[in-house]
């Protein structure tokens, strides 16, 4: 008789012990998530900068036919038939002129493509304001807003997270309520058709916006 209060104690530490490995596991689970949802953001913006770097290579590394005309100095037949030949449109010759389309379309102060990193396939087109940027799905892009990581990630941890530290800092008066970060999706037909950030406020702030969603973009295309 007196043995069964110890067996219902050690039955209740168990289920207390249990659900603590739980709660843990569950932290845990979240933390690796969180960590990997960063590191390949990192990864999307270590390969965007390789894909400049390569970009400026490549257009560096081009040499004109005239160039090497007057550097070997000869105006034989021979010379002649390798200069015409080199001087003819070429593939490389295409593929540096549409890259400095990009660059151009990159540089622009109010307007950007945000490109998928492996083919430069356009995701969406930007439109930067003084005080909002809109984020405008490329015409054949359909991705609902339900699609991981856009909300888990992009929405609930980016912009909702800017959103907090805005209002944070709003409550201790060195913010105006009305410069708190703002965002609205649009989306029609099941599709996002655009993304509206209020009150980015800062150039580093737009940056990592851009560089999100167009990791979100690229991972929400993967699981069509």
């Amino acid at each position: 008789m007196s043995s069964t209060p110890q067996r219902s104690e050690n039955s209740g530490q168990s289920v207390g012990r249990s659900a603590d490995e739980i709660q843990k596991n569950a932290e845990i689970k979240e933390y690796l998530e969180s960590r990997i949802s960063e590191l390949e953001i990192e990864l999307a913006k270590l390969r965007d900068m390789l894909h400049l770097v390569d970009s400026n290579l490549r257009e560096k590394s081009f040499v004109p036919a005239i160039s090497l005309r007057n550097q070997h100095g000869s105006d034989s037949p021979e010379s002649s038939t390798r200069e015409t030949t080199t001087t003819q449109p070429s593939a490389k010759e295409s593929e540096r002129a549409e890259e400095k389309k990009m660059e151009t379309a990159i540089q622009s102060p109010n307007q950007r493509q945000l490109r998928r990193t492996k083919d430069s396939k356009v995701l969406a087109n930007v439109l930067i304001e003084s005080d909002k940027v809109i984020i405008i799905p490329e015409e054949g892009i359909k991705l609902s807003q339900h699609t991981p990581p856009f909300e888990s990630f992009f929405v609930n941890r980016i912009l909702r997270g800017y959103q907090a530290r805005d209002e944070e800092v709003a409550k201790q008066g060195k913010l105006k309520t009305t410069q708190v970060l703002q965002y609205n999706v649009q989306e029609g037909q099941g599709s996002i058709t655009s993304v509206t950030v209020s009150n980015y406020r800062d150039t580093a702030r737009l940056n990592e916006i851009l560089s999100t969603i167009t990791w979100a973009f690229t991972r929400m295309l993967e699981k069509k």
